[in-house]
């Protein structure tokens, strides 16, 4: 008696890593960017913009890639994109800056006003082992730098909008720095505070 055996490969997505983080594009021209990742059998994707103001992300895409045919001075801001394995439920998500330059008139250098965070409140509670990601925005031109650091590391943490915590075991707080390149002391900071639940704890109400 011969037996077949159905073997079905899983594996991914892999770690997402856009390069360059901050994308600057002519108002009018296209945008195609591709989510890199390699996920197998089957993922599904999802793009987000960040909206400023609410601190919301919201789905504009679907798709593999990020196409826009003609893009607007408004649609500058803070993408996101999230690549999900249907079979296992892995998923990750990286985040880029999209700046959009008018073809008419000049544009001063200005910014940043205010930092906005994907995350609503200043502390935010984690089971143990977790994974989170925190999105930081900020608008500024020339585009802002931006850069993460934790409270008693005398080193800059993370480089770039997205902040990624794997397997979270101890509390800690966070700070985003966003700064504009082109002016001296414009600085600006908000910090947020990630509190770990361990198994062990008991509410009590």
């Amino acid at each position: 008696m011969v037996t077949t055996v159905s073997i079905t490969l899983v594996a991914g997505p892999t770690s997402i890593t856009f390069n360059p983080k901050d994308i600057i594009l002519k108002e009018h021209n296209a945008l195609h960017v591709s989510c890199p990742t390699d996920c197998f059998p089957l993922c599904s994707f999802q793009w987000f913009k960040l909206d400023p103001s609410s601190g919301l992300k919201n789905v504009v895409s679907e798709e593999h890639a990020l196409q826009i045919t003609e893009v607007t001075r408004d649609m500058s801001g803070n993408y996101s994109c999230k690549v999900q394995n249907i079979i296992t439920g892995k998923f990750d998500e990286s985040s880029f800056s999209l700046n959009i330059l008018c073809e008419y008139g000049s544009f001063s250098i200005d910014g940043p006003d205010e930092i906005v965070l994907n995350a609503s409140n200043k502390i935010i509670q984690v089971d143990e082992y977790d994974s989170i990601t925190i999105v930081c925005a900020a608008q500024c031109f020339p585009p802002c730098l931006i850069i993460w650091t934790e409270r008693y590391r005398e080193s800059i943490m993370r480089q770039g909008a997205d902040l990624k915590l794997v397997n979270v075991k101890t509390d800690g707080t966070y700070t985003c720095h966003a700064k504009n390149p082109k002016i001296a002391n414009s600085t600006i900071l908000r910090t947020i505070v990630i509190k770990v639940k361990y198994g062990t704890d008991i509410l009590i109400h």
